[in-house]
Parts: C-alpha cells; structure tokens; sequence
C-alpha cells in the first residue's frame, strides 16, 4: 500500500488535512526501528504481506505475525504498516512534563478507522501494569494506555492494545496455512459442491472429502481464509479432520469455537486446587490427619474439641462428593520466620554483593562472601551466614549473570525451556516451512591434484521440512559459511520439489542476514524468520539433524575420528588419510544418510519422515510457492558482485578472469551494464544485467568443462577460490619484496658508501624473498606457497 493510496483512504474516512499529513508521514518513515537487533528472546521476522505487497518488518514470530495474519485475511482492512513512531507524546512524570516518542507495532488502514495497536503477549502485559502502573491500565475488558490513547485521538486515531491469546499455536499454525494458501485474485475450486453440502447443516472436514471427490484440504483453506465457510480455527488443527467443523453461519461458527476452546483451556490449565498446590509435607499431615477423621466417624476413636470441626468439614466433603483429603490438609509449608533477622545495614551489604555476583564482577561464591565479610567488618558488624548468602545468590537471575559473564551464548546455554504452551507449533502440512542451518563437516578433502593437499573442511547446508522433520534440501561447499551455499541449497529445493516454501527460519549467521537473501525472498514472496542470536533451540529440528550427519562423517577415512585417535589408530598414513577422502565421495554419502538413512528412520510416532511426507501431500497436496527451474530462477539464486562496467574491449572482468559472449557485445553497444552475478555453482559463468536484457557472460576455461558433471563443476568452483586466495597472498609477496629492492636501490644511489648495509636492512625488513630461477607458472607459485 503506497502512500498516495493511503491518503485517499484517509481522505475517504473525512479526516482533516493536518491529521492526513500527520498519519502519511508516519507510514512513509515505517520501518522506524530496527527490529530485534540486541533481542535475546525475540525473532525478526520480514512477512511477505499479499495485502501490502511488501515485506512488512516485525520482532517476534508468535506475537506480532499472529497479529498480522489476523490483518492479511480480514476484509475491512486495507493495508498496515509496521513500527511506527509516534513523535511528541506528552507524559506527566514526577510532576513536570515530559516529552517523548513511542514506536507502535502497527499502523492499521481499515475501511472506516485508523488504528495504532501494540502487540503483547499476557505476561508482557502483567509486566508493564506492575512497573508503570500510571501508564498501563487493565479493566476486565481490556487493556488500555490513557496516554497514547489522547495522543492517538488528537489525531483522529485508536489507539489499542492486542493481547497474545494465552493458547495460540493452534490458530497461528492454522493461520500459516490459510495464509499460505489463499488466492484473493480467484475463487476456490470446489466451492459450489462445499457450500452446497453446508446448507444441509454443520458438517467435519472429514466427512466432506469423503462426499466431494478431489477436495483437498487446501482448497477448504482457501475458502476459510476469504469468509466463505467458518470453523474453529484458533482451537482445531485443520489437519485433524474428524474434529474441524465447518459452517457457513458465522454465529454458529462462533458456539463451535467457544465450545472447543473451553475443552482446550480446561486441558491446558494448571490445577489450583488447593490440594494441587500443597506441598508433600502438608500433603501427609493431611492424610494421617483424614485417617484419624475417618476412626472418629466409625467410632474406634473419641472426638476430642479440636477435631471436631474437622469431622464436620469432612462429612460435608463427603455428602458434597468432593475429596475430603483436601480440608484435611495442614499449612506447616508456610510455617517459619515472617520478617528478616537481618538488620538495616546488614541487608544494605548482602544486596550489594547479590548486585555485583548478578553482574558477573563476583566468579566464586568464596569471592562473594569474602567481599560481604570484609565490607561487614569495616562497619563492625556481624556478617551474614553462608546459607544466608547462598539462598541470596541462588534467588538472583542466573541469566542476567550468564549474559554479564559469557554474553549471548552463554545466555542462551542456561536460558529455561519455554512452557510447550507458549511455543510455536510446527506447520500443518508439508512444504510451508523449512528450517535451514549450516555446520563444518567433521572431515578433509583431498581436491586430487597430484602431491598438493587441500586440508579444508567443507561446510555442510541442509533444509529440513519443519512438518515432517523431513531432509529437504542440501548444499556442499569449502571456505567459510556464505550466500554460495544457501544458493545452491535453494536450487536443489526446486530441483527436488518443484517449489519454494512459504516460510524460510535460519539463524543468525552473516551470510543470512545478507540483502541478497532478503531480496530474493521478497522476489519470491517468501517470509523470513532470523532465530534470536545464539539460540540455537530455535532451529532445533535442523540442528538435531546436523548432529546425526556428522557423527557417520567423521569417521570415514580422513575424518577427525582418527586424528583423535592418534598415530596409534593411522600410523604412519595418518597425514595422507586425512586427506585422502575425496569431495564427491563425501556428497555422495551425504546424500545416502540424509535422503535414505534418516527419511527412513522412524520418529517417536512410529512413521518415518518420508511416511509423514507421503501422506501430508496425500491430504495437502504439495505446499509452497510453485518456481519452475527456469533462467530467472538461476540469476536470483547467482550472487551479486562489485563489478558495474563492462572493459574497453567489452569483456566483463571478474577474479582472474575476463567474460564476454557475443550477445552481450551486441547488447553494450546500444545499452549499459545495471548488474553483474556470479553464479553460485559455475564458476566460468557470470549472469549480466544491461538496460536492454540478460545475457550469459562465460570465461576461456568454460569449454573446456562443458561436459563435467555437477558435482565436478561446484568443486573446481571451490578450489579455484582457494588458489585464488593463495594467490593473492603471493602477489603482496612480491610486491612486498619489489619495494624493499626498489628501496635499496635508492638508498645506493644516494649514499654509496652504505648502499650494501642498507640494502640488506631493507630485505630484512620484508619477508624472505620468493626465489624464481627460471621463471615459474603463476600456477607453480601456488603450489610452492601451499
């Protein structure tokens, strides 16, 4: 939604000129804020928007993008815009005005209204009420802040604040789907023949497929997500078929998600009976307490005064049918000192060590009580004791002290497990999500030239399908993690599915917080979640899944397995095996265990990956972004390099290499260069965008290897990158070694008398010359040097 459409639809709804300008300004500076940068716990999440048609930037996967499903499928919405600032907001503190800004999540363009809506789950909210209570205001409706509220009015805006269902992986899972699957431009297949039954009554998911042949569940997908049937969306799986019913009254719709969601909230909810919440001592007090109840009743044992009340409480249990265990139950648990022993001073020096042992300055727990000892004897007062201490320091947030200590990392090791409650469920079907994560392979590749060993572990990508833990996709590449091999990974997911998924979740590396990918999945209207720095639980099925490859890896020959084992295990050969294992045997049996070994294997259900797999598309169909492997296809997944102008003669120059074709000659003549791509697998071939078209561009050696193989291709690709940097190194050398000749040159020119001391200071300077007699290769140069 561009501006100009935005201050038409303001205009329609009778807002002032001022409060137009004011509102329109606020769109066009969206994103304001940079999303979850330094976040711990928060994703970032670019949403691929249908309504927008843009990416629209939010920090959290679960909260905000719930939040926007909700706008994309609702019809009075015409567009929105996320992090917005709200400049010149007057707030009353300690009783002098205080001016400042405040970033929305989202600005909502309806048919009739301007909303600004803060996004928060239920203890975010909890949280806010308690630290600034003058601020944040709960009544039994809703959540409110008065002061944003005026701001938000004063120009012709709502202000509120949405609250993150407390059970809600169900309804975001169910709304990834229809999400995923929803057409507004066309009307869905099977609709005539679905309506058509629903006019009989309410009536399952199930037993419509039985009576429509061809219906899929994407199709009822589809007409859920335009408001052409209803069902209960925020509380059934829609794969679960026997249970999601669906209508076309949307009153009827509405008792049939309230009666399953009190179902599922009586099911998720904590018990808090008393009982539940006593502890075990309390709990056999009670019992002993019950049995000497039960005596008095069946008169082998006299009541005495205080028992009995207690007899009465438990008769009434009784004829009530509840459990008289617990009236029975003590409270000695609560017992024990109500106020501190410690006095004003010794507090005040117990606080400060519990700050500074939070903050990571304190390493041991003998440091921490020989500072509290020391700063109690200054003041000649009685230290506190070690256990009084210890359940100080216990009672600290041991995750504020891991990111003082370690930083993220560290944080994220001990950080607690999320309540299964408050996660994210994996998607409904196949082919709507992947994970994607990248690990060094336990193992060295000999690149079988000769003598001249590559001692170079290469770096493993895998995509895994969040559905079916099912192995989607791989890439195998040499040198650091890059955007080469999410690239490659990419093509070898539309070469095996015919698609691209709807959801890509990666971690935080560089290479995938590149424009490139970003770019390329708003190209193909992908949403991208980036996992909270260190957290490496987010991606959890892709890194279980690395796991269980690596381990095979490593102990084929030439894996660490036998450099830990020593020269006991390899002997003399230890050297040559580890180098020995060549790059296509490794894509080789990387393939067989991912593709044979783990599909095959089954999970704790009792079906295998591909089992999973079979029958999502069975039900589902294929999910995903339908993407033929055509030429636009492999110029997006090529990688954008520096080069912008093509040569004098008109030839490309990139690397160590010159590309050109005759197309492209004939094209320059009449037009310019706009961007040049590397192809990520090819390393002969370029990709060049000119203001009249593309065009192939290749390099002399391309002939040569127009028959490889694939997997030949990527290796000389890899090693070609490494000699390259090898050779970059030999050209400082000798220009480093020119210098220093050149240098002592001058130096004899101009002082003769020490031409020779000075001449060998200058050479000692530099590194030891490369000594070439007789002139040597280039190629020869690189094999010296390694």
């Amino acid at each position: 939604m561009d501006i100009s459409k935005v201050r038409l639809a303001l205009a329609q709804q009778g807002l002032d000129p001022d409060a137009i300008s004011r509102i329109a300004e606020m769109c066009e500076a969206a994103a304001a804020r940079q999303v979850g940068e330094h976040a711990l716990e928060n994703s970032i999440v670019y949403l691929y928007s249908k309504k927008n048609g843009a990416f629209r930037e939010m920090e959290s996967h679960t909260v905000e993008r719930l939040y926007a499903y909700q706008l994309e499928l609702d019809s009075d919405v015409l567009g929105y815009f996320t992090q917005v600032l709200c400049k010149n907001i007057v707030r009353e503190r300690y009783g002098r005005r205080h001016v400042s800004s405040f970033t929305v999540d989202f600005l909502v363009i309806r048919k009739s209204s301007v909303d600004l809506v803060e996004c928060k789950p239920l203890s975010a909210v909890e949280s806010l009420i308690q630290k600034k209570p003058e601020e944040w205001v709960r009544t039994s409706t809703k959540v409110s802040n008065p002061v944003l509220e005026k701001w938000a009015d004063a120009i012709g805006a709502n202000f509120t604040v949405w609250v993150q269902p407390s059970h809600f992986s169900v309804e975001l899972r169910n709304l990834e789907f229809l999400y995923a699957n929803v057409d507004f431009g066309s009307r869905p297949k099977y609709e005539a023949a679905v309506l058509n039954e629903l006019r009989k009554g309410p009536a399952s998911l199930h037993f419509l497929r039985e009576r429509i042949s061809g219906l899929m569940i994407k199709d009822i997908g589809h007409m859920l997500a335009t408001a052409l049937v209803y069902g209960p969306i925020s509380s059934t799986p829609i794969d679960n078929t026997e249970s999601f019913w669906l209508t076309t009254d949307v009153h009827q719709a509405q008792i049939l998600r309230d009666r399953t969601a009190s179902s599922v909230d009586q099911l998720l909810r904590q018990s808090d009976d008393r009982l539940s919440k006593a502890s075990k001592l309390d709990i056999d007090k009670g019992i002993k307490r019950l049995t000497l109840v039960r005596q008095v009743i069946a008169g082998t044992v006299a009541a005495t005064e205080r028992l009995k009340p207690l007899v009465r409480s438990v008769l009434e249990a009784d004829r009530a049918g509840t459990n008289a265990l617990e009236v029975c139950i003590t409270n000695y648990q609560a017992s024990g000192n109500r106020t501190s022993r410690l006095d004003e001073i010794q507090a005040q020096l117990l606080s400060g060590v519990c700050k500074k042992w939070q903050s990571g300055n304190l390493t041991s727990f003998g440091d921490a009580y020989s500072e509290l000892s020391i700063a109690c004897r200054e003041r000649k007062i009685e230290p506190p004791s070690k256990t009084t201490l210890r359940k100080r320091l216990e009672a600290t947030s041991a995750a504020k002290r891991a990111l003082a200590q370690g930083g993220k990392r560290a944080y994220q090791a001990i950080s607690q497990t999320a309540d299964p409650r408050s996660r994210s469920a994996p998607p409904s079907a196949t082919g709507i999500k992947i994970q994607i994560d990248s690990t060094k392979v336990d193992n060295k590749v000999f690149p079988g030239i000769e003598d001249k060993l590559l001692l170079e572990a290469p770096v493993l990508y895998v995509a895994v399908d969040c559905h079916s833990s099912t192995p989607a996709a791989s890439s195998l590449i040499f040198g650091p993690a890059r955007r080469d091999g999410l690239a490659i990974l990419l093509r070898d997911y539309v070469a095996r599915h015919g698609c691209l998924p709807s959801i890509i979740q990666i971690d935080r590396g560089p290479e995938n917080r590149s424009s490139w990918l970003r770019k390329f999945c708003e190209h193909y209207r992908i949403t991208l979640i980036i996992n909270p720095a260190a957290k490496s639980r987010s991606n959890g099925q892709v890194e279980n899944l690395l796991g269980r490859v690596n381990g095979p890896l490593e102990r084929l020959p030439g894996g660490t397995y036998f450099d830990k084992k020593g020269r006991s295990a390899d002997g003399r050969f230890k050297s040559r095996r580890t180098a020995a294992l060549q790059f296509r045997h490794i894509r080789k049996e990387v393939d067989q265990i991912l593709y044979e070994d783990i599909s095959n294997l089954p999970l704790a259900n009792g079906f295998t990956p591909l089992e999973i797999q079979e029958e999502s598309i069975r039900q589902f169909g294929m999910q995903g972004t339908p993407c033929p492997f055509d030429e636009d296809f492999r110029f997006q997944t090529s990688i954008k390099t520096d080069v912008k102008k093509a040569g004098a003669r008109g030839e490309v120059h990139h690397g160590a290499y010159r590309y050109t074709s005759r197309e492209l000659l004939v094209a320059l003549r009449s037009s310019e260069i706009s961007e040049v791509r590397r192809d990520c697998q090819d390393s002969s071939l370029l990709r060049v965008q000119t203001t009249s078209g593309r065009y192939r561009a290749w390099s002399s050696i391309a002939p040569l290897h127009a028959t490889d193989s694939e997997i030949d291709i990527e290796f000389r690709s890899y090693y070609l990158a490494q000699l390259g940097k090898q050779k970059a190194e030999i050209r400082q050398r000798i220009a480093e070694n020119s210098y220093a000749r050149r240098s002592a040159m001058v130096s004899a020119t101009q002082h003769p008398d020490l031409a020779k001391d000075d001449a060998a200071a200058a050479v000692t300077e530099q590194q030891a010359p490369l000594k070439i007699s007789p002139p040597r290769s280039t190629t020869e140069l690189i094999e010296a040097k390694s």
